[in-house]
């Protein structure tokens, strides 16, 4: 439903060369995100974002399809590891009428842990250790995990590939994507800007002492305005 709030502001800004997303999330629906950005870009030559704090999960991937990211010191990215949940996936044991949601990582690091830690190479031995997953995980919720992950590499290859171009570019794209879907490994690994830049290779600006006073002062009047630190009650 946002999509359209963000139509009508775009429809009064109307077509220009820059537009910049100013922007704090803890993270969001990834297929909402991706349509954000491409009916973003159909208003203006070049997108960037400004991170002033969290761009977490959703975020993060919202700006991937920025042209640059202008980021503070307290700016942070977080990998893109969806977490699915569907009418196959375990009940909470505490409440049977909750589902729990299964992280797409958890369960490749699974099936890496009997591989790579515990050293099992024979295909029985592989077997045994994926019946033994699919005996406390309904089969349809593995295969449903396995389509997140394809899906938010494709979304994220989608992304880049609407700025970064040329095919000598391509190793530049995989490293973002491997390192943001795969190789960080915990959801909670926040990655700060020199990190993004030097380490992921993404487009990353650093905000300057001066300007930077003024972006945490607009995100200080945001999160007074919005009431960010209080629990959320609906």
């Amino acid at each position: 439903d946002i999509i359209r709030i963000f139509f009508e502001h775009l429809e009064k800004i109307k077509k220009t060369k820059t537009i910049e997303l100013f922007i704090y999330s803890r993270g969001g629906d990834v297929m909402t995100c991706y349509r954000l950005v491409n009916i973003i870009r159909e208003y203006c030559e070049k997108f960037d974002v400004i991170v002033p704090y969290k761009a977490h999960s959703g975020a993060t991937l919202i700006s991937l399809g920025a042209d640059e990211i202008y980021m503070t010191e307290l700016g942070e990215l977080s990998p893109v590891e969806p977490s699915t949940a569907n009418e196959f996936n375990p009940a909470l044991p505490t409440n049977p009428n909750q589902k729990i949601a299964i992280g797409v990582e958890d369960v490749t690091s699974y099936i890496s842990l009997a591989k790579e830690k515990m050293g099992l190479t024979e295909q029985d031995q592989i077997v045994h250790v994926f019946n033994k997953l699919v005996e406390n995980i309904h089969p349809l919720a593995l295969g449903n995990v396995n389509r997140a992950h394809s899906q938010i590499r494709m979304l994220a290859k989608k992304l880049l590939d609407l700025h970064i171009k040329g095919e000598d570019k391509e190793h530049i794209k995989k490293n973002i994507i491997d390192n943001l879907t795969e190789k960080l490994y915990s959801h909670q690994h926040y990655i700060n800007r020199k990190e993004a830049k030097d380490d992921i290779k993404l487009n990353v600006k650093f905000i300057d002492d001066e300007e930077k006073y003024i972006v945490l002062g607009l995100f200080n009047d945001f999160n007074d305005e919005m009431k960010l630190d209080d629990p959320f009650e609906p």
